[in-house]
């Protein structure tokens, strides 16, 4: 039995409702929705996140999706746990396909072409989905507040001296 996993921030977006025409949309995420990908996301808060879609159909079988997602949130500092606050604003674009409805004919789909496209969910465009995981891989995976540094446990007994300095001097008193 396959379980269908219900994103946090979900706005589908019907297939038959792009045709020859662009269609525009702006999606946003409630404070509910941002609270669950800032958990999600390892986030210590997510104040912002929307994007502005455009859909244009390519052929029968694909919708191409181009768009700008905002967002304004806070991760931890990888050095002092202390917030670190980061705006982001990227273009992204998608490829939906659905494969073409053929009775009794299988369709093939080569490992390399099935990672250029996005699936369908029941029919409909997950865009809210989209734009969550644009926001995953737009984070910084080691931020840091200006001026952290790591600091050693152990202070080096004197700085300049070469850590080959002890064999020097064993060498010497031979």
């Amino acid at each position: 039995m396959q379980r269908s996993i219900q994103p946090e921030f979900s706005r589908r977006v019907g297939w038959d409702r792009v045709r020859e025409s662009p269609v525009d949309l702006h999606v946003e995420a409630t404070a509910e929705e941002r609270q669950a990908l800032a958990a999600r996301f390892g986030l210590l808060a997510l104040d912002r996140l929307d994007a502005d879609v455009r859909f244009r159909r390519l052929d029968d079988n694909r919708v191409r999706c181009r768009g700008r997602l905002r967002a304004e949130l806070a991760q931890a500092c990888v050095v002092t746990l202390e917030p670190v606050r980061q705006v982001v604003d990227e273009s992204f674009e998608v490829v939906f396909s659905r494969l073409p409805e053929a009775e009794g004919e299988k369709v093939e789909i080569r490992e390399h072409d099935a990672a250029e496209y996005e699936s369908l969910i029941s029919g409909d465009m997950e865009i809210g989905e989209c734009v969550a995981q644009q926001l995953a891989v737009s984070l910084d995976p080691y931020p840091r507040q200006p001026g952290a540094a790591w600091q050693s446990a152990e202070e080096p007994a004197e700085a300049s001296e070469s850590p080959f300095a002890p064999l020097a001097k064993a060498r010497a008193g031979r």
